[in-house]
């Protein structure tokens, strides 16, 4: 997962925020492959970002 966050350009703060936890935490996540809903948060945090990033470039 971290390597999906750091392809998609995104800095491991910014998905924390938009997942509502604090970036030690989302760390503490990513020491293990996480599954479940901490796994379906993050995919859905990176989503939106890149979402938004791709958005704003299009302004």
């Amino acid at each position: 997962m971290r390597e999906k966050v750091k392809e998609a350009g995104l800095f491991l703060w910014e998905v924390a925020e938009k997942v509502g936890v604090s970036e030690w935490t989302l760390c503490r996540w990513l020491r293990h492959e996480p599954t479940g809903e901490k796994l379906t948060r993050i995919e859905r945090a990176v989503e939106e970002l890149v979402r938004e990033r791709e958005e704003a470039g299009k302004c």
